[in-house]
């Protein structure tokens, strides 16, 4: 258990932001008496981390809220506030809550099925659901802290862009990843991942691989014996299939530690 508290006096040893932790093994210790935080301070910074981004540090009175992307706007841009519906949280005719504008970092947030939109410059959310189209322009960067799950009929379209969160990057059975750009994350695969023969998807985390692999048609002349579509810190799992067709020409997708690849046969 880590529980934080600020303190006035300096009496306790406390972080540079002047929070004193508490950490605890509820198993051993019932009453809270032997705080570990000075010896597990790897821990106490990976569970602060996690705490962070579920905003349960945020003062009194705030919400996440919820929003959904207009169906009927067309390769908006992500970051402008008429794309995205308000939200209104009322009870029994009592309203408590109203919140609209562009997104924040508090937002949970869905692209509905035949939703489309477009990043072209840094777009904050604590969560965003593709189940529509999100294309990402070279030197855009969509923030989700807790997650950004591509779901059935979803795709993200990488174009040179980047995705970051602390936690993951999810691709679900029916959902697509395409292009190339970089993932500041962990990447979680079961849905198509159709990549490009010219620069390879570079994940900051863990890939982990289950799904389908394909590839952007590639139209000019093709002599590479080699071409690398991931680079990751370290490869978890297979691809389903095996081979890949390039112009008539069978490639085989090879693993590494830290790659995948694929091979003329």
């Amino acid at each position: 258990a880590l529980n934080s508290t600020t303190k006035k006096k300096n009496s306790k040893k406390k972080n540079a932001s002047g929070t004193f932790f508490q950490l605890y093994d509820l198993k051993k210790d019932h009453a809270e008496q032997n705080n570990l935080a000075s010896t597990k301070s790897e821990l106490v910074k990976e569970l602060n981390t996690l705490l962070t981004e579920e905003m349960v540090d945020e003062p009194a009175g705030f919400a996440n809220t919820y929003h959904d992307w207009k169906v009927k706007t067309k390769n908006g841009a992500l970051h402008v506030a008429a794309n995205w519906t308000d939200y209104i949280y009322e009870n029994a005719e009592i309203t408590y809550m109203e919140e609209s504008g562009g997104p924040l970092s508090h937002w949970t947030a869905k692209i509905p099925q035949n939703g489309s939109a477009v990043a072209n410059k840094k777009t904050e959310f604590l969560s965003l659901e593709l189940k529509g189209r999100l294309s990402l322009k070279p030197g855009s960067t969509v923030v989700a802290r807790n997650e950004l799950r591509v779901t059935e009929g979803g795709e993200l379209k990488m174009d040179g862009g980047t995705v970051e969160s602390e936690r993951w990057l999810e691709n679900e059975k029916g959902g697509i990843i395409s292009g190339h750009g970089k993932i500041k994350s962990e990447l979680y695969n079961s849905g198509v991942m159709k990549l490009s023969t010219e620069k390879p998807l570079i994940v900051n985390g863990v890939v982990h691989l289950s799904g389908k692999l394909e590839l952007d048609d590639s139209k000019h002349p093709f002599k590479e014996k080699k071409i690398s579509v991931i680079q990751g810190k370290s490869i978890s799992g297979k691809f389903e299939n095996s081979y890949l067709q390039i112009q008539e020409k069978t490639y085989a997708i090879q693993y590494e530690k830290k790659e995948v690849y694929l091979v003329a046969k």
